[in-house]
């Protein structure tokens, strides 16, 4: 579609959207207009300090066009309409309408419930809406520009991170890290992926209330592989963060904002927070590489038990759990094989093997680790209690937070050696050969 045509089928409904504009204003008492609850919407925006409000509107005005359609064929009578309505028919050859309103055509549809937007009012005896003309051109433009895309929704993970990028980075077609708009915030207020505190209104920056998305982009609601994205992200969080994250929860939404329709998937109901645990260039660009390692869809089963074993250990509350979690993901890297002799005393020197170091102290260290966390695990499975005696490493005493830490970060990097000798089909390594290599006098 040439730049020509599209500036036409712009001026085609922009001329409509007045005309209507003219014909609702003159025409106020042919409608009844109904007070809506709203939500959270985005007020003033500032592009050049890149800041927004994001305000709580109890309700908002507006026109239940299924309830009026003698007035939508009105509209349909104007001048300007043929011309529009052939300009929206066009745009409609790349994908169904994302919106319907009974005994109102197609294109209509459209020009109603997305191209019009309204401002409300009150008269002193009723509620009054006129469509908001300033706003009319732009409206015009991105429902144009929403139209002609075949992915028109999208979903998105919301990410408890401030990511420090200025726009999306792709991660693979139509999937890609970006930072969360104001008017995506809004709507994960609305769904209760995210809930406020006591107050009303917000200021979103870059320095504040900048949370970081996962995206989507798919033709049709419900874009499938829901699944799939969800457990890709959260292993990818888990090899690429030194600390613990998981995703807020994810929604669905058409890709125009304020987008028309949404619907909530899957909520952890975070809080909001004025102040994020940034997200580095740096960082965003490991966390791509681990995507790239864990999404396509081959791992061995046994990383991928000891990845979400992992990722577990983040909704873990007490400490006991999480050391149950982490040596099932040990179990899972270092005894693959069948056989049940010296569980703990294989399971802790592979671990130290298996460790990318030359120097022997380290590997004997991470030996001594595995050994008294797997000796805690055994205890409590069991039902028992670890003492202080049974909470010491290298001779000193610790808490076990403290050598769940140490485990988890010994367990992350090994899984990036497995995944990456995965890829070379060396995984499982043979640990006979690997003893007896590490062993070998060197000459």
């Amino acid at each position: 579609m040439s730049r020509a045509s599209i500036e036409e089928i712009e001026i085609a409904i922009s001329t409509w959207g007045r005309e209507a504009g003219d014909y609702l204003d003159s025409h106020s008492n042919d409608f009844t207009v109904r007070d809506f609850h709203s939500g959270w919407e985005v007020g003033k925006k500032s592009e050049i300090q890149e800041t927004a409000i994001v305000q709580y509107i109890p309700v908002r005005a507006s026109i239940e066009w299924h309830r009026n359609v003698t007035v939508a064929d009105e509209l349909g009578k104007l001048v300007s309409w043929p011309a529009a309505e052939a300009a929206i028919s066009t745009l409609l050859d790349d994908g169904p309408s994302p919106v319907q309103v009974e005994g109102v055509s197609i294109e209509m549809t459209i020009a109603l419930v997305l191209v019009l937007r309204f401002v409300d009012g009150f008269d002193g005896s009723q509620l009054k809406v006129s469509v908001d003309r300033d706003r009319l051109p732009s409206r015009v433009t991105e429902v144009v520009n929403f139209l002609r895309s075949t992915k028109r929704y999208s979903t998105r993970w919301v990410i408890p991170l401030s990511p420090d990028i200025d726009g999306p980075v792709e991660l693979e077609p139509n999937v890609f890290v970006t930072p969360l708009s104001p008017e995506d915030l809004a709507w994960a207020l609305n769904l209760n992926v995210l809930w406020p505190k006591n107050y009303r209104e917000f200021a979103v920056a870059r320095s504040q209330y900048q949370y970081g998305a996962l995206e989507v982009l798919h033709e049709g609601a419900g874009g499938g592989q829901i699944e799939r994205y969800e457990r890709v992200l959260e292993l990818a969080l888990v090899l690429s963060r030194t600390s613990h994250v998981l995703p807020v929860g994810y929604f669905e939404t058409v890709r125009l904002t304020p987008p028309p329709s949404g619907s909530l998937s899957s909520s952890r109901h975070g809080a909001l927070s004025r102040s994020l645990p940034q997200w580095t260039k740096a960082e965003i660009g490991v966390f791509a590489k681990a995507w790239h390692l864990v999404q396509k869809g081959s791992i061995p089963k046994a990383i991928d038990l000891a990845l979400r074993r992992l990722a577990r250990t983040a909704e873990r509350s007490a400490p006991e759990d999480t050391t149950i979690d982490l040596m099932i993901a040990a179990e899972a890297l270092y005894l693959s094989e069948l056989g049940n002799g010296e569980l703990s005393y294989r399971l802790s020197t592979r671990a130290g093997l298996w460790l990318d170091t030359s120097s022997l102290g380290d590997r004997v260290r991470t030996k001594n680790l595995f050994t008294t966390a797997y000796s805690v695990r055994s205890k409590v499975a069991h039902g028992n209690t670890p003492t202080s005696k049974d909470l010491k490493y290298d001779g000193v005493a610790v808490t076990l937070q403290e050598i769940n830490d140490q485990v988890l970060r010994v367990l992350k990097l090994a899984c990036w050696k497995a995944l990456e000798a995965s890829e070379q089909g060396d995984w499982p390594p043979n640990w006979d050969e690997l003893i007896f290599r590490q062993d070998s006098p060197t000459t």
